[in-house]
């Protein structure tokens, strides 16, 4: 089913406000990861933005657009708990260095999440938002191959 034109600028509204928030909240949260983190999000940024004006750009259907505006909120969380670290002996989630601000020793994210002191595990947090694009992607090219079949 054909997307209508409210559902295609819903999806590029929203891709575009989750990329802006996760800009903000990435230069925000002021620590180190900021700047050792900046070109691979960066890049993120940079390929989300592509591939959301790629499949918005074709006549999406209505499942491709809700696919776009759900991987723009995977986009935004991947963010949001990104870890960041200052001077001190302080980690904390990007969201958290919003919410409190210059107390670094007082945010501590849990001794069990898995992505811990490392900023390339952070990387993986866009695994989610990777296979949402994959399956917008899959379905933009089943879409591209019904009508290649139908004009034979």
């Amino acid at each position: 089913m054909k997307a209508t034109t409210t559902v295609v600028a819903a999806g590029l509204v929203s891709t575009v406000l989750c990329l802006l928030t996760a800009v903000v909240l990435r230069l925000a949260s002021g620590g180190w990861s900021t700047l050792t983190l900046l070109i691979p999000n960066v890049v993120a940024l940079i390929v989300h933005a592509a591939l959301a004006a790629l499949v918005l750009s074709r006549s999406p259907s209505s499942h491709q657009c809700m696919i776009v505006i759900l991987s723009g909120v995977a986009f935004l969380f991947a963010i949001m708990f990104q870890t960041d670290y200052g001077d001190g002996s302080g980690v904390w989630f990007v969201f958290q260095g919003i919410v409190y601000s210059g107390s670094e020793d007082s945010v501590r994210i849990p001794t069990w999440w898995p992505l811990r002191g490392n900023d390339l595990k952070d990387i993986f947090l866009f695994v989610p938002c990777a296979v949402l694009w994959l399956l917008a992607l899959l379905g933009l090219n089943q879409k591209q191959f019904r009508i290649m079949a139908e004009h034979k």
